[in-house]
């Protein structure tokens, strides 16, 4: 019975992602407008799924990665296929860094996710504009990487509170184990 709760944890995990992720999408389709039209703001699909991949990478699967970023394409009406594939790409990345960031601090789980997050968001300027693809800005695609990364510390906090206070930083461990 014990081996079966870690899948069970995971499906559940898995789910919760999945869910929250559509919950996102559903926002972005939804026509009103938040944020003033100079101004886009930040993809907290991709902070959310950066923060879990830190701090929880066992709970989302690649292909999950892949799936939930590639209907976000077609909804969203993006090239169809092109940041999904980015996303999985640093979704790789991190979760092979994850063990580096943490023995460190926030700022270098920050920082990490903000290099990741400005590497993916120049590589999909570069494909769209090598493709003359008509709607290649790039100002925007900075501005939008730009409030990304300002509200990953948000999101990194309220991820903390939702996993139950776990840090994955080496102050927060001393925490833990002090209390």
């Amino acid at each position: 019975m014990a081996e079966r709760t870690p899948f069970r944890f995971r499906l559940l995990s898995g789910t919760a992602y999945s869910c929250l992720m559509c919950l996102l999408l559903l926002i972005n389709i939804v026509p009103y407008d938040i944020w003033p039209r100079r101004f886009p703001g930040p993809d907290l699909m991709v902070a959310i799924t950066f923060v879990w991949l830190l701090h929880r990478p066992a709970q989302i699967p690649t292909p999950l990665v892949a799936v939930v970023f590639f209907v976000a394409d077609i909804l969203l009406m993006r090239p169809i296929g092109l940041w999904a594939a980015l996303m999985v790409l640093a979704a790789e990345f991190m979760r092979h860094r994850r063990r580096s960031v943490r023995e460190r601090t926030f700022v270098a789980e920050w920082a990490l996710a903000s290099g990741v997050l400005l590497a993916a968001t120049l590589a999909n300027v570069a494909v769209l504009s090598a493709v003359l693809f008509e709607s290649v800005l790039l100002d925007r695609a900075m501005f939008q990487a730009g409030s990304t990364i300002m509200a990953y510390p948000l999101v990194s906090m309220a991820a903390r509170h939702a996993f139950g206070g776990t840090s994955t930083t080496a102050t927060g461990k001393a925490r833990e184990e002090a209390g």
